[in-house]
């Protein structure tokens, strides 16, 4: 599916873009089954706080099946990234390999994640986060088992787009101080059963970020691992 800059930047609530079956069919069912089949083995962080609940994740590409790291690797690749730069209109974009914050995303019954903007900066790198991709990984999600990832308003008083989490969907948004967005409502799937999903994080280089400009990744994500 081809979506043109203009498009992408005129989206409401804020940029972003839907796209589906972007990645082969075949590879990105392998990923889903390698998570499945070793869901309790994995070496998962998790931290349930004020606006997260039962949601887990998993960073470092080292500790994932092979058939996760061949669709990171796409998401990681220059290619990946000029697909970005043409799309957002952001220049010198640099991909996250350690995936700080993001990798495997896995949401249990009862889980929910509340109307937010991210985490933007890395103090030790100088690196401003610019634009998330999230990859969903559900076949047959029924929507009464909600799920959905909303966009907000700028106010944060009106949900403007709800796109169910459906395998091989693709939504890459910038996130910015406007970006509101989260999966709000509690997650009703079978307790067999998670809602998964591929995160990933790009970044620009930016020198003498204001700190009350500065949300940073420890105020988000300390882990008890």
């Amino acid at each position: 599916m081809f979506i043109e800059h203009t498009q992408y930047k005129n989206a409401s609530p804020f940029p972003h873009a839907i796209i589906e079956d972007f990645f082969n069919d075949e590879d990105l069912t392998a990923c889903v089954k390698s998570i499945e089949d070793n869901i309790d083995d994995l070496r998962w962080n998790q931290r349930d706080y004020k606006y997260q609940v039962n949601k887990k994740w998993l960073e470092d590409p080292r500790l994932m099946p092979d058939q996760v790291k061949k669709i990171l690797w796409q998401l990681h690749s220059a290619e990946f990234l000029y697909f970005l730069k043409e799309l957002t209109g952001i220049s010198g974009i640099i991909d996250d390999p350690l995936n700080i914050g993001g990798g495997i995303h896995s949401t249990e019954r009862g889980g929910k994640l509340n109307i937010h903007k991210d985490f933007n900066y890395n103090k030790e790198t100088s690196l401003v986060r610019k634009i998330n991709v999230l990859v969903f990984l559900n076949k047959e999600w029924p929507s009464e088992w909600n799920g959905n990832l909303e966009l907000w308003s700028k106010d944060r008083k009106n949900k403007i787009v709800d796109i169910p989490p459906t395998f091989n969907k693709m939504v890459i948004f910038d996130t910015d101080e406007e970006s509101w967005h989260g999966c709000p409502r509690l997650i009703k799937c079978p307790e067999n059963r998670r809602r998964l999903s591929l995160a990933t994080y790009y970044y620009v280089y930016k020198e003498n970020v204001p700190k009350d400009q500065q949300r940073l990744y420890s105020e988000f994500y300390e882990v008890n691992k």
